[in-house]
C-alpha cells in the first residue's frame, strides 16, 4: 500500500490500492466534435445569419453566398439537358429506322453502323449533361453552409462582401462545436491507464462542480517523446452540461 501511495504523490494522482483503481487527473477541457465549416465553392458572401456564441439546430443556415451564379448554372446546365434529351430521341428514332432498312437489306452495313454511332454519342452526351446537371445543383445547394447537428458557434471569421476563394485551401469561416457536450483531456502514466477503458464511468470537476462522464477515448501512443520522461497517455472523457463553459478551462477528472 505504501508503494501506490508513494506512485500517487509522485505522479500527483489519487490512486487506491490495485483492488480499486481510483484516478484522480488534471485535465483540460475542450470543444466535442469541434469542425471548421468551410464551403467547397468560390464567391461572394452574401448574409452570415450567426455570431458567435448563437446556438442553432442541426441544418439551420449559418451563411449564404451569393447564389445568382449558381442558380443560373443550374438553368444553363437544365436546358443543355433538354437539348440532349431530344437529340437522344431522335437518334434513336434513327436508328429504329435503320435497323429496319438494314433488316431488308436497303441500307448498307456503314450506314447502319453510322446511326449506331450517333446513336451512342447522343446517348453519351445526355448522360453528360446530366451530370453537369448533378453538378450545378451540388454546387448551388453547397453554396450554404448549414448546421451539421446541433450546436454553439464559437468563431465567426466572415463579413458579408467577403470573397472566398478555394483554389488552393478552403476558408474557415465559422468554427462549431456539438451543443452541450465537451471534452476533458488528460495525461496518465501507463501505470495509470492500464485499467481504464472506453466507455467506463467517470466524472468531471468544473469549478468545484462535479459532472458525470463518460470515458471516450484511451490513448495506444505516449504522447511524450522525451527520453527522460516517463511515457503517458490520452485519456479523453466526454460529459454534457447546459451550461456554457469555455474550452481550455483546468478541470479534474476522476476514473473509479
Amino acid at each position: 500500500m505504501r508503494r501506490w501511495l508513494m506512485l500517487a504523490s509522485y505522479l500527483g494522482l489519487a490512486l487506491t490500492a490495485p483492488a480499486g483503481w481510483a484516478v484522480s487527473a488534471d485535465a483540460v477541457l475542450e470543444w466535442s466534435r469541434r469542425v471548421e465549416l468551410s464551403v467547397p465553392v468560390p464567391g461572394v458572401i452574401a448574409e452570415v445569419q450567426v455570431e458567435a456564441g448563437d446556438r442553432v439546430k442541426r441544418n439551420q443556415v449559418l451563411l449564404t453566398l451569393d447564389d445568382a451564379p449558381f442558380r443560373a448554372a443550374v438553368t444553363q446546365a437544365q436546358a443543355l439537358l433538354t437539348l440532349r434529351k431530344s437529340e437522344y430521341r431522335e437518334t434513336e428514332r434513327d436508328l429504329k429506322q435503320a435497323q429496319e432498312l438494314y433488316a431488308r437489306t436497303v441500307l448498307s452495313t456503314v450506314d447502319f453502323e453510322n446511326a449506331q454511332n450517333k446513336h451512342t454519342r447522343a446517348q453519351a452526351s445526355q448522360l453528360s449533361a446530366s451530370a453537369a446537371l448533378d453538378e450545378a445543383r451540388w454546387r448551388l445547394r453547397v453554396s450554404a453552409i448549414r448546421a451539421p447537428y446541433d450546436g454553439m458557434v464559437i468563431q465567426r471569421q466572415a463579413q458579408p462582401g467577403q470573397t472566398v476563394a478555394v483554389e488552393l485551401k478552403p476558408q474557415t469561416l465559422l468554427v462549431f462545436a456539438a451543443a452541450d457536450e465537451y471534452i476533458a483531456r488528460a495525461r496518465l502514466p501507463a501505470e495509470s491507464i492500464a485499467a481504464i477503458a472506453a466507455g467506463q464511468a467517470a466524472s468531471v470537476t468544473v469549478a468545484g462542480e462535479k459532472f458525470p462522464a463518460k470515458v471516450k477515448q484511451v490513448g495506444f501512443e505516449p504522447v511524450t517523446r522525451s527520453e527522460e520522461a516517463k511515457p503517458q497517455y490520452e485519456v479523453a472523457v466526454v460529459f454534457t452540461t447546459p451550461k456554457n463553459l469555455r474550452a481550455g478551462l483546468r478541470v479534474t477528472i476522476d476514473i473509479p
